[in-house]
């Protein structure tokens, strides 16, 4: 009996099949990228609509407490327009309703500063004025985690920096020859006292809270010229907190501001004189297509870069009794 034996032949990948192998995978990964990507980005959204959502609770439970919404800034400002104690200058609206979104230990370290107890001129000093709470800021916005800006004479300094900005309403903070921002026809202004019952034009007819955009610092700019006060609330030397529906949200008209970086085309913004020109920010973000916001009633709207012009201006105000637009 004869017995032949077997040679196995081991078949191998071609070069040219390999090539194709990766090519396919290459593609199944450029297709399932953006996929990904949006899947992340909607994540985002519904964490910020979260976040626009507990300061609306926040804005309404501290006006139950004290019937009247807080101050969109109090203390000397541009220019001086409040003579209440020194150590109450330049203090923006969200620092008021940290006990109503879980942030009371934090309150409590600047609250003798807040009352006049304790002495201390700026904000920007006080304990805690820059101790960062995710819940102001919008996880989309690349630059949420920014914590350092710059003195007047160009040293870092650690701050907290917040997404969200109280609308001020349809203008700059010029009105006539009044730039002081205590005549604004929105919700939060110059030592502003909004009521509940100030808001002619309906609660759900008028913004409340919205989306800006922050900007880091850039350090290799000489002094204090690559800082950014966009977001920020322990020093209200301008409106850094408030955002105007002047515009519509995203749009390419720059901002106007005392500090703000001008080198970016997607955010522009100008510098201007504090204490002679107008002052304004507008509703930005980096959700696709527009911005969110909370209006006076609690509820969250994503508001469209197509939104008519007229239409958000009238959005913006507490009290013009115009007839709002589809939006």
């Amino acid at each position: 009996m004869t017995v032949h034996a077997t040679r196995r032949r081991y078949a191998a990948f071609t070069l040219v099949e390999l090539l194709v192998v990766i090519a396919i995978i290459g593609v199944l990964i450029a297709l399932l990228l953006p996929a990904v990507q949006q899947a992340r980005e909607a994540a985002r959204r519904i964490q910020c609509n979260n976040n626009l959502k507990q300061l609306g609770l926040a804005l309404h439970n501290y006006h139950d407490t004290f019937l009247v919404f807080p101050p969109g800034k109090i203390g000397t400002t541009f220019p001086d327009t409040y003579t209440a104690a020194t150590a109450n200058r330049r203090l923006g609206w969200t620092a008021f309703i940290y006990p109503f979104i879980e942030q009371d230990n934090v309150y409590q370290q600047f609250v003798p500063y807040m009352n006049g107890d304790l002495q201390i001129g700026s904000p920007a000093t006080w304990p805690a004025s820059e101790t960062r709470i995710p819940a102001l800021n919008c996880p989309s916005d690349p630059a949420s985690s920014k914590s350092i800006g710059f003195n007047s004479s160009g040293a870092e300094r650690e701050r907290a920096y917040h997404s969200y900005a109280g609308c001020m309403g349809s203008t700059g903070t010029m009105i006539g020859s009044d730039n002081s921002g205590s005549q604004l026809n929105g919700m939060f202004y110059s030592a502003s006292k909004t009521r509940m019952r100030d808001l002619t034009d309906g609660t759900s007819n008028t913004a409340m809270v919205g989306e800006i955009r922050l900007a880091e610092a850039d350090g290799s700019q000489s002094g204090d010229s690559g800082d950014d006060w966009r977001g920020y609330t322990f020093n209200m030397a301008a409106p850094n907190n408030w955002f105007s529906t002047r515009n519509p949200p995203n749009t390419a008209t720059a901002d106007q501001l005392g500090r703000c970086r001008q080198d970016f085309d997607d955010m522009p913004c100008v510098k201007v004189s504090v204490s002679n020109d107008n002052m304004y920010l507008h509703a930005r973000s980096m959700h696709p297509g527009g911005a969110l916001t909370c209006l006076a009633d609690g509820s969250v709207r994503f508001i469209p870069e197509t939104i008519h012009t007229e239409t958000f201006q009238f959005l913006g105000s507490r009290n013009d009794g115009q007839v709002l637009g589809e939006f």
